[in-house]
């Protein structure tokens, strides 16, 4: 009898590991598959945020590169405006000086 209570003993123990042995396998199982559903939704937005990245990259070479000459245009055009309002002002006192040699040459004149 004493045998039969040791043996009832140890299979009501072997129970309990093995009930808390299938709790934990499945806890790791759920784990497992909330792991590896995190680790999709990640590198879905890597991906998303990795082509978001080329698409602004190439945006941005494609912008340097037909704005290459827009800084020397603007440099052209700035010069060419200081340049122009020079002529201006050069074509004014040229002006002014006909005006008065032709006014001296008509007082001379009579």
């Amino acid at each position: 009898m004493k045998q039969h209570g040791e043996n009832a003993d140890l299979t009501d123990e072997l129970s309990e590991i093995s009930d808390r042995l299938d709790k934990q396998q499945r806890r790791a199982l759920y784990l497992k598959q909330e792991f590896i559903e995190a680790e999709k939704i990640l590198t879905d937005k890597l991906l998303d945020e990795s082509s978001e990245k080329e698409k602004l990259v190439k945006k941005l070479t494609e912008s340097d590169s037909r704005n290459h000459m827009t800084p020397k245009i603007f440099v052209n055009k700035a010069t060419q405006t200081t340049r122009n309002q020079t002529l201006t002002k050069e074509s004014c006192s040229q002006t002014e000086k006909q005006k008065t040699g032709n006014e001296n040459a008509n007082i001379a004149k009579k």
